[in-house]
Parts: structure tokens; sequence; C-alpha cells
């Protein structure tokens, strides 16, 4: 059996198992056996995946979440929502790369990045009433991103070899800007670019049916390592 890519603290759906499935046998038993014990005693196995070494991890009640884009918080909060997940596209925080900021924008790394003050609010009224946030952070701006076609919109093409340290770097500046210390609130989990077994959503520049698993999991592990 050819040996699998080591990938840890992963939250794995079904789609990601089957994509594997033929490929990588080992990694569909790992992820079946995660997606099982996570809904039979998601308090003792999930807690321990996503803590690992980093204490002050939020305590999750349950793993009950929803995508709350454009609803209403307080229909929200106190319903028993106990998570909420949110889009972060990287094309509106981060359009170009440049280091020179104008007003409103914040310097992290040495680079300039736009602030989406709606969803500060709501990650931070959501943080402060005790909900786990989680962010999806996905659409690679033009300048990062590969050539490519068949996608939703070209923002679904994978970042090049040097994107992904740019992808890297605007991961880094969510989770610096989000820790729950700057006084906007608190990003917990972090979802690595979005529906990325779908080529009409991370694209690599591969035609329908003819994407190559190896290159796909290659482009995809360098957003993911950096």
């Amino acid at each position: 059996m050819e040996k699998s890519p080591v990938i840890k603290n992963i939250f794995v759906i079904p789609s990601f198992i089957e994509t594997y499935s033929e490929k990588y046998k080992d990694i569909e038993w790992k992820a079946s056996l995660m997606y099982a014990s996570l809904y039979k005693n998601p308090q003792n196995y999930l807690l321990k995946e996503l803590k690992g070494p980093v204490t002050g991890y939020p305590k999750r009640k349950s793993i009950k979440g929803i995508q709350p884009d454009g609803q209403d918080k307080n229909q929200m909060i106190g319903n028993a929502v106990h998570g909420v997940a949110f889009n972060f596209v990287w094309a509106i925080w981060q359009p170009t790369k440049t280091s020179s900021c104008s007003s409103g924008q914040v310097l992290y790394d040495g680079y300039c990045f736009n602030i989406d003050q709606t969803t500060v609010s709501a990650v931070k009224a959501y943080t402060d009433a005790g909900l786990v946030v989680t962010g999806v952070l996905y659409g690679v701006p033009s300048f990062a991103r590969r050539s490519c076609s068949g996608v939703v919109d070209p923002m679904f093409c994978a970042p090049t070899d040097a994107g992904s340290k740019d992808y890297g770097r605007f991961v880094g500046f969510i989770a610096h800007y989000f820790n729950g210390q700057n006084g906007h609130g608190r990003v917990a989990d972090f979802v690595i670019h979005n529906e990325v077994n779908a080529a009409g959503y991370f694209n690599y520049g591969c035609a329908k049916n003819t994407c190559n698993v190896d290159t796909w999991t290659t482009v995809y592990a360098l957003s993911y390592n950096n």
C-alpha cells in the first residue's frame, strides 16, 4: 500500500472520505473512525483533536452549529446554537499585495489587509455570547491564483506555489486579528479553502474529470502547510 500523507487536526466530512477511498485506504479508515467517533462522543473526541498542545481552546457545549451569514444574530444566540461558521474571502480582505496601507487597512507581516467591519462586529458578538466561531478561508485573489477554467468563480483557482505562502499569511492574519485578545472576538477553528473535493471550487488547472489526485493533494498541502 502506498503511504499516505500525514494529515493532522482536519475536520473530515464524508465527501473527503469518498475522494480518498480508492487512493488512500488508510486515510479512509482513519477518517471514518474520526467521523464516527465525532458523532458518537463529540465532547470526548473532538475536543482532544482540536486542542492538541495549545491551551485555552474554548469548550464546546456541543457540535451543533450554523452558518449565520445575513441572519439575525438574536435568532442564533440563546437558541441552543453553540457554534457559527463565517466565510473569510481572501480576495476581499487582501485584493492586492501591497505594503503601503491606506486608511482603514491593517499591516501584518509586512503587507496590508482590509477590515470587514460587518464580519468583525458579528464575530465579536458571537464570541461574547459564548459561541465558538469557525472561519472558512477561501477565495484566492488574482495576484496569487493559478490559471484555471471551469470554476464557479476565478477566485476558486488554487494558489500558485508562491501564492500558497501568501495564503498562509492571510490565515495568520485572521488568526492574529481574531485571537480573542484584540477586542475583535475569536476565530477558534479554521477551514482551509472551501469544498476542495469539487473541481469547481478548488482547481489547480485541470479539466473536469481529468484531475490527478496526487497533484491535487500536493497543491492543497501547500496551503495547509504554509
